[in-house]
């Protein structure tokens, strides 16, 4: 017996960071999806498909469908895992137990910018503050908005006491309080293998595609470099070091 087509998704699987609607489909003009959301394998009598799915943020769903068609087997089974992760400012919401509305939501936002300001503060950089991802710092986000937003006193100086742990913490990683520096040495848009760059205190010599990273470099401005190759003319130089970056060192022969 033929078979029918299969199910498509207008989603794939994966992460996402917001909600989704997932619409299905079918080349099988008579055919008829079912589709189930709990991971279960789907049958003719599973539910009927009339509409997209909407997928709201806090959510992993399942979807499992398959084509019914009279006078065919059914299709394959279409397998779609789709995650809609909580937004940042929804997880700050949850954790200081806050009602949703605009009021609220406009005075966490503006919580979660203060926090990320004192982390900047102290060393830490701001691309690690804003960083929606970063675990440790969601756990300091989330400390600070409950000691601003906190319901009485004593539970807002826990919270602060919880949140100067996780600050000192975070400013003493050098992961998050430094940058990574990569100096590419060059002569005609060929590298240079072998140069000495001199940076940050440290010498390092450029590999086969004349880089050199040089990692954990502070917040500064006016830092010096030099660069020198066999056979050319040394360069010197200064960069203000505000963000990961790429120098550039453009050699003559001489």
């Amino acid at each position: 017996m033929a078979v029918s087509a299969g199910v498509t998704s207008s989603v794939d699987s994966g992460s996402y960071t917001t909600a989704q609607t997932v619409a299905l489909s079918t080349t099988e003009e008579t055919g008829v999806i079912h589709y189930t959301v709990d991971g279960k394998t789907p049958t003719s009598e599973s539910t009927t498909y009339t509409a997209p799915i909407a997928l709201a943020a806090g959510t992993k769903t399942y979807i499992k469908a398959i084509t019914v068609t009279d006078g065919k087997d059914n299709s394959a089974v279409l397998t779609v895992y789709i995650t809609v992760d909580e937004s940042y400012l929804t997880k700050i919401r949850r954790a200081c137990r806050a009602n949703t509305d605009a009021d609220t939501d406009a005075e966490l936002t503006d919580i979660i910018d203060e926090c990320r300001l004192d982390l900047q503060s102290v060393g830490v950089v701001s691309a690690k503050t804003s960083d929606e991802t970063d675990a440790l710092i969601l756990g300091a986000v989330r400390s600070f908005a409950r000691w601003k937003f906190g319901v009485d006193e004593k539970d807002a100086a826990a919270n602060r006491a919880d949140y100067m742990i996780q600050r000192d913490e975070l400013r003493r990683k050098r992961d998050y309080a430094t940058y990574a520096i990569t100096f590419v040495v060059t002569a005609d848009s060929t590298p240079i293998p072998d140069a000495v760059v001199t940076f940050n205190g440290e010498t390092q010599e450029t590999n086969a595609s004349g880089t050199a990273v040089f990692y954990y470099v502070g917040t500064g401005v006016n830092q010096e470099y030099t660069a020198s190759a066999t056979g050319y003319v040394s360069q010197v130089g200064d960069l203000d070091v505000t963000a990961t970056a790429t120098v550039n060192v453009a050699m003559t022969a001489g």
